[in-house]
């Protein structure tokens, strides 16, 4: 090849190339906003916040880090520290801990906490169930800001272990309390093995994928873009595909008592989500009840109309723990 073939060919790589990289640019850039984005639905801002979980509305207490100083002051006992081993979570082993309040009866609630809530979150759940006579297990989140969370997933498998932990100690009958995603994880326990009494979901999601497109921060995407998004998050880091991580669909496998209980104005899961369980739970020829609290906040039922609350509870597991 003369010297002009030559130059005439190094100025088509050159091109080329210079295609190439405007073509990839946007590729790039496109996968970088992207990943970033899913980061998010891995690493929720919530669990970095002052209180740790997605609880919100009016009267929700700041977070506290002395739950046996809670307890003893608005409970008036000492719990008992409760192990139950390991489970597996974001690759790493996460012990399965909480606090055990002996009460009057063995028949014993397993209380979940919203996703990054920890077991002072559910001191005001066991007080009022401590005092209608209830034994009382309030379980720690897996959910951090380090490891972040799968959406009560993976919860499930603690509240399985702490169930068998107990049924092992001799207690009465269980049942078992979740809040927000400790709701879906309720539910996903207890479609998983029949160990339960009753179940009560305090503002689950009722599907996973149809919560995060809702999200404003994905529903307001290019489509195509969203997709990249969703994709992204649950290809690196859950456990299975978005659509599938349902605790409507949960619900159907369900064999004991369900009660739903869902904000009139949750901003985050709203009524239709629990109408969704309920509907499912009462498919499988399972006796189910939704209540649509009159509260306009996410999990924060309790703390706006406590008594209502409490009333709708109490009367629930004094229908299905006796």
């Amino acid at each position: 090849m003369n010297q002009t073939g030559r130059a005439r060919s190094g100025r088509r790589r050159r091109f080329l190339g210079v295609g190439v990289a405007m073509l990839g640019l946007p590729v790039i850039l496109w996968v970088g906003a992207a990943t970033f984005i899913a980061n998010q639905i891995k690493y929720p801002i919530f669990l970095s916040s002052a209180r740790g979980d997605d609880v919100v509305g009016e009267h929700v207490p700041e977070r506290t880090s002395h739950p046996y100083d809670l307890a003893r002051s608005s409970i008036g006992v000492m719990p008992d520290e409760f192990k139950a081993g390991q489970v597996e979570f974001a690759g790493l082993p996460v012990d399965v801990s909480g606090l055990y309040f002996h009460g009057r009866r063995s028949d014993t609630i397993i209380l979940l906490a919203a996703a990054g809530g920890g077991t002072e979150s559910l001191i005001p759940y066991a007080q009022f169930l401590y005092a209608a006579g209830y034994s009382v297990l309030a379980l720690d989140s897996l959910s951090n800001a380090h490891l972040g969370t799968d959406f009560g997933w993976t919860d499930s498998a603690a509240v399985l272990k702490a169930a068998a932990k107990l049924r092992h100690d001799g207690v009465g009958r269980i049942a078992v309390m979740g809040i927000s995603e400790g709701g879906a994880a309720a539910i996903f326990a207890a479609a998983e093995k029949p160990m339960f009494s009753a179940v009560i979901a305090d503002s689950s999601y009722a599907n996973l994928d149809e919560m995060l497109r809702q999200n404003p921060s994905i529903a307001g995407l290019n489509p195509a873009f969203a997709a990249t998004v969703l994709g992204i998050a649950e290809h690196r880091w859950f456990p299975r595909p978005f659509t599938e991580i349902a605790p409507a669909d949960a619900a159907l496998k369900l064999r004991c008592p369900l009660l739903v209980i869902q904000n009139e104005a949750d901003p985050l899961t709203p009524v239709a989500n629990g109408r969704a369980i309920e509907d499912a739970a009462r498919k499988s020829g399972n006796r189910a009840q939704l209540w649509v609290a009159p509260a306009q906040g996410h999990g924060n039922a309790i703390f706006e109309i406590s008594d209502q609350y409490k009333k709708q509870v109490l009367d629930f597991l004094a229908a299905n723990m006796s």
